[in-house]
């Protein structure tokens, strides 16, 4: 159940927000998982069937091929046909996961592609001091369109600050 969910069914609004972070706080503990928006028991684990594993090893086959430039999300839902609600819950799966990092609603990248980028563009601006958005598309050997997605996703996970045409190490 979605955390923000559960605050709304169970509390009133005035104390909702304080007690329930009490809660989770003394809950998380050894009785629950609080993971990004979601609330799990420790031990709860999500398990697939043989025919949904094979739909996310499509899916992430698909994200592997594309490296740093993957199609529009519902592009890759889209080869899926019937089962294509299917698809789109195993992929919010690997989203809240962490898997996959969801990036303007609209694109997904494998986590291991943009944490390889992250790695990169750091030797680069502490070799360098800082980077042009056409340095790091050369660089990565990307369109301009995924390098400028991809710095702006760094700069708003405060990895990267950008400083009028120029991106520093946060």
């Amino acid at each position: 159940m979605n955390k923000e969910e559960f605050k709304n069914k169970v509390f009133d609004q005035e104390i909702r927000s304080k007690l329930v972070d009490i809660l989770f706080n003394i809950l998380q503990e050894d009785t629950i998982d609080i993971k990004t928006n979601y609330v799990k028991l420790k031990d709860f684990e999500v398990r697939l069937n043989k025919r949904q594993l094979e739909l996310k090893e499509k899916i992430l086959k698909v994200l592997n091929e594309s490296n740093l430039m993957p199609p529009k999300i519902e592009t890759v839902l889209s080869d899926f046909g019937r089962e294509k609600e299917t698809a789109r819950r195993i992929l919010d799966l690997m989203i809240e996961d962490e898997i996959i990092i969801n990036i303007e609603n609209e694109y997904c990248f494998l986590k291991e592609k943009l944490e390889s980028a992250k790695e990169w563009l750091k030797e680069y601006i502490i070799n360098n001091g800082e980077i042009l958005t056409s340095e790091f598309r050369d660089g990565l050997q990307i369109s301009r369109k995924y390098a400028v997605m991809i710095l702006e996703y760094f700069d708003s996970i405060k990895f990267t600050k950008r400083i009028e045409d120029k991106r520093v190490l946060y």
